[in-house]
């Protein structure tokens, strides 16, 4: 009996055109919407190294601080170089620049010279560079006339500790692809359409409900047990739902080409977790509120739209700011949670904030499911 209701209600729901819409047609055109949107918009904010180049002169040689300090901007093996280091003479900087090859280049005289061909972004960036190696160089060199005590009391750390701005935080790694803040607007909508789960969770609950329609007035007067009857309605609503994110989470990697990361197994807990945790919300709202469907369904697309807001899925700068104001509500919105775990697998390489996302889902799933469950089994009715 099991099997039977589980294939009817399925068959009930994909049959459903206006719920296979919602949950499946219009995420997908989202998507579709959003990569037209934002195609060009990461890779119009990607940051290159800059071409310059130093004269090899007389002075250049002997100048170790510069040396020291273009080189430690032309040398990293952890991410992107602010620079790319060209040493050459000054006739052949001169027709470097000209030909475009460089940015700007620079010749070490009595004093510090930035010559370039246009005015840009990138010769403001080298520009600020050199000014702030002047400036440091100043500043050092009247320390040192004034106090020559000054390197031994700690003067060398405070301009290491001033360069570790331009350094990753201690402690922070991450998987090895880019920053793009663009792939938490797919995020989030994937963490909207995994809560879309709760429109079948929310049907399914009002179906064994006898005051709500006829369909349930006879399966409460059948001799099977409501429990189980829900049950198997709820496994197929389960089905129905993951199979959905599949197809978008398809749609979304192999047309789309949005980067998930190569954590597959991970991925698919993620969409599973999320499935399970929006039924859940679904059943809870239909066993808790009293009302007719409509008035059901309106809290329901009200309270997704503002967790898939703060989550980020409108603007993801709203994401970081809830994070950052009030931490605590990041983890009192499943979407976010959803969102965020999708994030830690593209972004981290360590699985702590990922699993913690997961856990705090199940928990909310749990939580939604065993008040569903209190509802259910105390409600009575008198006659059907």
């Amino acid at each position: 009996m099991f099997l039977h209701i589980f294939k009817y209600r399925m068959i009930c729901a994909l049959k459903d055109r206006q719920m296979v819409f919602w949950t499946l047609l219009f995420p997908i055109v989202l998507a579709v919407f959003f990569n037209m949107a934002f195609a060009n918009l990461s890779s119009g904010d990607t940051f290159h190294s800059i071409p310059i180049a130093v004269v090899l002169d007389d002075d250049y040689p002997g100048d170790g601080t510069l040396q020291d300090i273009l080189k430690g901007m032309s040398d990293n093996s952890e991410r992107e170089a602010l620079f790319i280091l060209h040493e050459v003479s000054s006739e052949r900087a001169a027709e470097m620049l000209d030909k475009g090859e460089i940015t700007a280049y620079i010749e070490n005289g009595e004093e510090l010279e930035l010559y370039v061909r246009e005015s840009g972004l990138r010769q403001s960036i080298a520009k600020v560079v050199l000014d702030s190696i002047l400036r440091t160089d100043s500043m050092v060199r009247e320390i040192m006339l004034s106090n020559p005590q000054a390197i031994g009391n700690g003067l060398l750390k405070l301009l290491e500790e001033d360069a570790e701005l331009f350094r990753e935080p201690a402690g922070v790694t991450r998987q090895g692809s880019k920053p793009d803040s663009t792939v938490i607007y797919f995020y989030s909508l994937m963490a909207m359409t995994c809560f879309y789960g709760a429109f079948q969770g929310l049907k399914e609950v009002d179906a064994i409900q006898a005051d709500l329609s006829a369909e349930a007035m006879r399966v409460n007067v059948s001799p099977l047990k409501k429990m189980k009857i829900f049950l198997s309605s709820i496994s197929s609503a389960a089905v129905i739902e993951t199979v959905t994110i599949l197809i978008l989470l398809a749609f979304m990697i192999f047309v789309l080409g949005i980067d998930f990361g190569s954590r597959i197994g991970l991925i698919l807990l993620v969409c599973l977790s999320g499935c399970f945790a929006g039924i859940s919300f679904g059943t809870m709202i239909g066993a808790l509120i009293k009302g007719g469907e409509g008035m059901k369904t309106a809290i329901l697309i009200s309270t997704t739209m503002v967790l898939s807001f703060l989550s980020g899925m409108m603007q993801s700068v709203v994401k970081y700011a809830v994070t950052t104001a009030v931490p605590a509500l990041a983890y009192l919105n499943p979407l976010n949670l959803i969102t965020d775990a999708f994030y830690a697998l593209y972004y981290y390489p360590d699985h702590r904030r990922f699993f913690i996302n997961i856990a705090c889902l199940w928990a909310f799933t749990l939580l939604f499911s065993v008040l569903t469950i209190i509802r259910l089994r105390r409600v009575k009715y008198a006659s059907v």
